[in-house]
């Protein structure tokens, strides 16, 4: 359970990615006051907790429900995962830059920030992943529920900090970070392939 929990801390970390999400957080947020920042960002981090939680509760019975696989599903987010990563590894940057800003009437908490930026399709997949039915147990996927709060904490943490970081880290440190994370990403989901390719066509019939 305890190397589950890394792994999962990793993976979370690696589909979340908060240091990617630093330039375009800026750039929503740059016309608002330190206290509204602080909001909009707290309340950005809980709707990605219910939006993940969500599909940690009911994404694995809404695939049941449409006849598709924990397999297939494990297979389709591999490849997903993995055309991330290796967009993080490759390209420039994955976010909207610090051009973009607030717009007026729109709840920037919930879109973009809560969702994509921090509960993008990857780490749904993920959330998904990590807490299938067949293959954790409830204390597993208990321990799943924990390193995401962990994760969102330190995303919290990282957003709140990013004016400071992203000037001490540069634009050139965020893009190495990202491609890190990319990289490792790329790995997770290979194996998330690799898993399920075996259970499809090497399980025992």
């Amino acid at each position: 359970m305890f190397a589950n929990f890394w792994t999962d801390v990793v993976t979370l970390m690696a589909t979340i990615d908060p240091f990617s999400v630093i330039p375009a957080y800026i750039g929503l947020t740059h016309e608002l006051s330190p206290d509204a920042r602080a909001r909009t960002l707290l309340r950005s981090i809980l709707i990605a907790f219910a939006i993940l939680l969500a599909f940690m509760i009911v994404g694995e019975l809404a695939l049941n429900a449409m006849g598709v696989s924990v397999d297939a599903f494990r297979i389709a987010g591999g490849i997903v995962l993995l055309l991330v990563g290796v967009k993080m590894v490759f390209a420039q940057s994955l976010q909207t830059g610090p051009g973009e800003h607030a717009t007026a009437g729109r709840d920037i908490a919930v879109f973009p920030l809560g969702m994509p930026y921090i509960a993008g399709p990857a780490a749904i997949m993920s959330i998904v992943l990590l807490t299938e039915n067949d293959l954790h147990s409830i204390p597993q996927q208990a321990c799943t529920l924990i390193s995401m709060c962990i994760v969102l904490t330190i995303t919290y943490l990282v957003l709140r900090g990013a004016a400071p970081m992203q000037r001490i880290l540069g634009a050139t440190g965020i893009n190495v970070m990202a491609r890190i994370m990319g990289l490792v990403l790329a790995s997770l989901a290979v194996q998330a392939l690799i898993t399920g390719l075996k259970n499809v066509f090497f399980a025992p019939q």
